[in-house]
């Protein structure tokens, strides 16, 4: 199995974060003394890894990556080591701990710019671009991903091409330059959709979404997000159903349409508890809450608010 797999990790506006998935290449980047039946073991647990990742099951994702980090440290396959570190980044930075998530993402580059593989190090750079996005600093943001995207142009990876417009985007947004977000959201869809990309066809239109939403065209907000949400649906990525649960309970709740606000908010809350987003379920039951003492239900929203509070510990 070869290929990346690009990850929704913001709430609201969702960036790319790239899984790096094994190889399957037997020669570069290993040192001479390996042990071929070992290293196929690592790329088991390494793929293992990779579809709990898909499934949102981080914990099991976690345990399934060091122990092909294990595995491959031994055997002193650096190629393996990289794209071990760099997918133990991706689940701390799912996870909200983007400090962690930038140690093993530089880990993960330095080794990459030493074996000369060009394309991951390129979604290393990419990675750490979106995590610094996430604390809050842009310029560091957008220096890596634009240096990500050369590299991308220069190797010919459109795929990689349009992650590092999108996260651009998100970046732009963020900084409230609307109509720069859009242009980069736009080009990056156009791309996705020429490589048939579904997943990132999915996070494309949900930025799109918080780009109308941001402008104050509802309905053309609603439209990108169901889009979204019945792509996300069709290849079963939970992550994303979740955040397009959100984004379109949040658009009826500021046009006031509480009743459909809280059917949305309640279904991204159940799939939130499955996968373990503890974060983002606390979110879904302060916004149920809110809305429930909203229209006067007060002790249903306190019921709500409790169950909220005793998730995060309060």
């Amino acid at each position: 199995m070869k290929g990346t797999v690009i990850i929704n990790n913001m709430f609201k506006i969702p960036t790319f974060l790239l899984l790096i998935a094994i190889c399957g290449c037997l020669s570069n980047g290993r040192g001479p003394d390996y042990n071929i039946d070992e290293l196929t073991r690592a790329d088991s647990f390494s793929e293992m890894g990779y579809k709990y990742y898909r499934k949102s099951q981080y914990d099991e994702a976690l345990r399934y990556f060091n122990k092909s980090l294990g595995i491959n440290t031994m055997n002193d396959n650096q190629r393996g080591i990289a794209e071990d570190m760099n997918n133990i980044g991706s689940v701390y930075s799912v996870r909200g701990k983007f400090d962690e998530a930038l140690i093993f993402y530089k880990d993960a580059l330095s080794i990459n710019e030493k074996i000369g593989d060009r394309k991951r190090e390129a979604d290393n750079l990419s990675n750490i671009g979106s995590a610094y996005n996430a604390l809050g600093e842009s310029e560091n943001a957008i220096e890596y991903l634009r240096k990500a995207m050369l590299i991308d142009e220069e190797i010919g990876n459109k795929r990689g091409i349009a992650v590092r417009l999108n996260n651009i985007g998100v970046v732009l947004k963020q900084k409230g330059d609307l109509k720069e977000a859009v242009s980069f959201y736009t080009r990056a869809l156009k791309i996705n959709k020429k490589t048939n990309y579904t997943m990132g066809i999915a996070s494309n239109l949900n930025n799109l979404g918080g780009a109308s939403e941001a402008a104050g065209a509802m309905e053309k907000a609603l439209k990108y997000y169901h889009e979204a949400l019945r792509i996300d649906k069709e290849i079963e990525y939970y992550e994303g159903i979740t955040i397009d649960l959100n984004n379109i309970a949040t658009v009826y709740k500021n046009m006031g349409r509480m009743d459909e606000a809280l059917d949305y908010y309640k279904r991204a809350t159940k799939i939130n508890e499955r996968i373990g987003h503890i974060q983002h379920m606390i979110s879904n039951l302060n916004n149920i809450s809110d809305i429930y003492i909203s229209k006067g239900e007060i002790k249903e929203g306190e019921r709500y608010q409790k169950m909220g509070l005793q998730l995060s510990g309060d």
